[in-house]
């Protein structure tokens, strides 16, 4: 596990940098079937994915989370992924998903909360397929599509804009 976490904080420092915006750099960490201890962040074109037939089929307990990393807001967290698998957030048992556009969520079972937001605004993104146990928090995201989801509670909305199609909890 050591060797993974060290892998994924390499890249994420690369891609953390104010210049990654606009670089040529794409990762795509691939997890097998299996379980694992981790804390992934996710910046500029970095995507999670799980290589199982299900959500279930990889589990990842610590973190999987996109934060501010550049001024007071996540309205340049863009270009990044989650797919297939499940995360079991260990902080306040809270996956913090801060981003602005181009930064899906899909076929993601959360065994935790959701916060849509890290500090200051934040501006789109996108859950679909997904399965959130307990409450989806907005705080001050503008906009947000989710689809063919199920959520547990619905917390503190500011949202100007949010889309819920095919979706139980809303």
């Amino acid at each position: 596990m050591k060797e993974i976490q060290l892998l994924i904080d390499t890249i994420f420092a690369r891609q953390s940098a104010r210049r990654s915006e606009f670089s040529n750099n794409r990762y795509t960490l691939l997890f097998m079937p299996g379980k694992y201890d981790l804390d992934i962040k996710v910046d500029y074109y970095m995507q999670v994915l799980g290589l199982g037939d299900s959500p279930e089929d990889v589990i990842i307990t610590g973190a999987v989370r996109s934060n501010t990393t550049h001024g007071n807001s996540v309205l340049t967290n863009f270009w990044r992924s989650v797919e297939n698998l499940t995360v079991v957030p260990t902080v306040n048992s809270t996956m913090v998903w801060g981003v602005s556009q181009a930064a899906p969520l899909r076929r993601v079972y959360i065994k935790g909360n959701l916060q849509l937001f890290d500090k200051g605004y934040a501006s789109g993104g996108f859950l679909a397929d997904s399965k959130v146990e307990g409450t989806i928090t907005s705080g001050p995201q503008q906009q947000w599509l989710t689809r063919n989801s199920e959520m547990g509670k619905l917390g503190r909305r500011k949202l100007e804009y949010d889309v819920c199609r095919s979706t139980s909890g809303t």
